[in-house]
């Protein structure tokens, strides 16, 4: 123990313990050989009173060793101080390392538990404590510490380098990792499902089409426009088929045919339901004696409604091309993980005009079956395509603002 020559202070006995305990284990460490074989510990012990200037000359007093205090275990030879423990205030503390960091001592822990370092140049990485006064009624107060702050920075931030854009940070941001590629693949469930789907409304499409062909002679196909109807079947088949355009890793071939080739073939479907939909109402209007209508009786009709509607979505799909043609996208900086492969539509405009002509098509086959919705029951035809057109453009509608406020493969 070392003299309190100058310092009135009493001995805690709970402290006094401490000290005994922390004797007798170093005590234990020095005669096990095992433990720290051709190692002897010594240790000092001083009271700072919680004193400043006590603590300066005790941490003083330690490092350059004028006066001797038993036991310690290096018969006056000045020995090498490889740690201290502070004590119990956060004040003596630093005030011990801000020494010590001179000396290149390493790192310490005070008696409260706290860690105090020094960095590679012996500057103190020093944290701080946040306290809470709490006053009492009689205006006597007490500290009570509510939190800690520890200073923190990554090593080296002066050679940080950024990754490239295909890789990302870890979680320490010491290194690298390749980032994954992100696009609706036949694995996923989502991918699974439309894909079922798909085939599935392909399998009840051909099935329609073979019992068309096998009873196409009979008077109800023959009333029915068999070779509209083949044409509505085979444009149905390719639209189902064409979801296959957007599922997998997207290519330069797949993201120039997949809008373009289901913009058309939607056309046509849409147009054959349009055309059928006149050629009925033509056919009542020509049963009026003297009437115009007669002319356009027939196939010439149906064919030519279906044919300029088609080529008009044609032509907007050439103009897009010539223009702007779609390509694969790689969306480096959307997600920090991923890399989203999409299909960068090249001409917004473009795609809007094609989206957009469906669905003035669309409008028109309702407008013109809901006109035709009180012929007789027989050729009840136009109020089975009224609802269809109508829940049709009710979808169109709601799809727009979700494919826009979408980005990946969710959006396809």
């Amino acid at each position: 123990m070392s003299d309190f020559v100058g310092f009135h202070c009493s001995v805690i006995p709970k402290n006094y313990q401490h000290i005994l305990a922390f004797a007798f284990a170093i005590r234990q460490i020095n005669q096990n050989a095992q433990l720290l074989p051709n190692i002897t510990l010594g240790y000092k012990i001083y009271d700072n009173s919680f004193n400043p200037w006590r603590t300066c000359w005790t941490t003083l007093d330690l490092l350059f060793m004028s006066e001797g205090h038993p036991p310690n275990y290096i018969c006056g030879k000045k020995e090498k101080v490889v740690a201290a423990i502070g004590g119990l205030t956060s004040e003596n503390s630093m005030q011990m390392a801000k020494i010590f960091s001179i000396y290149n001592i390493p790192q310490f822990n005070n008696s409260a538990g706290e860690e105090i370092i020094f960095d590679e140049n012996g500057q103190l990485a020093a944290g701080y404590d946040i306290m809470n006064f709490v006053t009492f009624p009689n205006e006597s107060y007490s500290e009570i510490q509510v939190g800690r702050m520890d200073p923190w920075a990554s090593l080296d931030a002066d050679l940080c380098e950024p990754c490239p854009e295909e890789w990302y940070p870890n979680k320490n941001q010491d290194s690298c990792i390749p980032k994954a590629l992100s696009y609706l693949s036949y694995e996923e469930p989502l991918g699974s499902v439309l894909t079922c789907l798909a085939l599935f409304l392909s399998m009840i499409t051909v099935v329609m089409m073979g019992t068309f062909v096998q009873y196409r002679h009979t008077p109800m196909v023959k009333a029915n426009n068999w070779s509209i109807t083949c044409t509505l079947l085979s444009s149905l088949l390719l639209c189902f088929l064409c979801s296959f355009f957007f599922i997998g890793q997207p290519g330069t071939l797949t993201c120039l045919l997949r809008q373009m080739v289901f913009g058309i073939v939607f056309c046509v479907s849409v147009a054959c339901v349009l055309a059928k939909t006149l050629t009925v109402i033509v056919a009542f209007m020509a049963t009026r004696p003297g009437h115009g209508m007669r002319r356009w009786v027939g196939k010439r009709l149906a064919g030519s409604v279906i044919m300029v509607s088609s080529l008009i979505q044609a032509g907007i799909c050439v103009v897009w091309l010539i223009i702007s043609p779609p390509f694969p996208e790689f969306d480096k900086h959307s997600q920090p993980d991923t890399i989203l492969v999409q299909c960068n539509e090249g001409s917004d405009l473009m795609f809007y005009f094609l989206l957009g002509y469906l669905g003035l098509l669309a409008i028109l086959s309702f407008l013109v079956a809901f006109f035709a919705r009180n012929l007789p029951d027989a050729f009840n035809e136009a109020k089975l395509i009224t609802f269809s057109m109508l829940v049709f453009c009710s979808v169109w509608v709601s799809f727009m603002p979700t494919y826009l406020s979408t980005k990946g493969k969710y959006m396809k």
